[in-house]
């Protein structure tokens, strides 16, 4: 697939390698309509041209490099508008670091399982029934199923901060090759 062409055009710095060469005539003289001496006859052009586009649509925030400039690759070319892709990865970054839900559930496991002790000594002794005995071991067993569940919760944030990052980057484009920009097709 084509990218669409949005921000430039880049050409191989090889393809400005080759030079071109002065009229070798013996008799360059004006009058003779020839060209003067040291002067070119020709028009280099780039060997290979790639057009660059984004994989998104979008408003154009910024254009990094103007025609006739050296760019490396990976460099930054265009960047879009992303302030609300920028906010979600502040949102996921958020959510993924965050570590309350995980502490609140250990802490309720531990005092369940502090419960569940008490309350097998008392049914031992015969102090409380079947039934209260196992309501407290099923809350004590609710509550590590609970920490599991906090850690798969911080797990699924973690990829959501992956995703939302991916998103933001997708909103910047960079270039693929070095090369000399030849062509800009978009502005600001």
């Amino acid at each position: 697939r084509k990218p669409d062409p949005i921000a430039s055009s880049l050409a191989e710095p090889k393809a400005l390698e080759e030079r071109a060469m002065p009229s070798r005539d013996p008799d360059p003289s004006p009058a003779a309509g020839l060209v003067e001496p040291g002067s070119f006859d020709c028009m280099i052009g780039p060997n290979d041209v790639i057009d660059i586009g984004s994989p998104v649509t979008g408003v154009i925030d910024e254009i990094a490099v103007e025609r006739s400039d050296v760019v490396e690759a990976d460099q930054v070319l265009v960047r879009l508008e992303a302030d609300v892709e920028a906010a979600a990865v502040k949102v996921a970054r958020a959510r993924a670091l965050r570590d309350v839900d995980v502490d609140a559930s250990r802490a309720s496991f531990l005092l369940d399982q502090r419960r569940r002790d008490r309350a097998v000594k008392l049914f031992e002794n015969k102090a409380i029934s079947l039934d209260q005995k196992q309501e407290v071991e099923a809350e004590a067993a609710l509550s590590f199923l609970e920490i599991k569940r906090a850690k798969e919760d911080r797990r699924l944030a973690t990829l959501q901060l992956e995703q939302a990052t991916a998103t933001l980057e997708r909103r910047i484009i960079t270039s693929p090759v070095a090369g000399i920009v030849v062509e800009r097709l978009m502005a600001p």
